[in-house]
């Protein structure tokens, strides 16, 4: 027997793979409805029972929401006071720009006045030179 007589057909070879895989399957097809079954025997039961609350643990349960309620009265004044009190700060600041502000109104106003009689004076030089020039006979 040769080494090529010894190899076994590709077309064989595939086959018992496909067959070997189908198996697979087809067992953890029935593995799988097995345990689906055998957990459908398993009765599950939710019951919800009432059961009162005694006095104690009533007035435990009210005091902690009171108390709660008083801490959360407390921040909010608080948080309103301190609202207050910044909206206070920045009142006085925007007293304090206008102030400002208007003072540098009239600063500008002053200057922008000054700064008209300069130009106007400035205009007359050119006729004021020409004046004197021909005064002194320069021209």
């Amino acid at each position: 027997m040769t080494l090529a007589q010894a190899t076994p057909d590709a077309h064989a070879f595939s086959q018992f793979w496909i067959i070997l895989a189908f198996l697979a399957s087809v067992a953890s097809n029935a593995i799988t409805a097995v345990v689906m079954i055998s957990n459908r025997k398993q009765k599950r039961e939710i019951s919800f029972g009432f059961e009162p609350a005694n006095r104690a643990e009533c007035k435990q349960h009210i005091d902690g929401i009171e108390s709660r309620f008083k801490r959360v009265e407390e921040k909010r004044e608080e948080d309103l006071r301190l609202s207050a009190q910044s909206r206070k700060l920045v009142h006085q600041d925007i007293e304090r720009i206008g102030r400002e502000v208007s003072a540098l109104t009239a600063t500008t106003a002053s200057q922008t006045a000054h700064l008209q009689r300069l130009d106007t004076k400035i205009d007359d030089v050119p006729e004021r030179v020409i004046a004197t020039l021909k005064n002194t006979g320069a021209i």
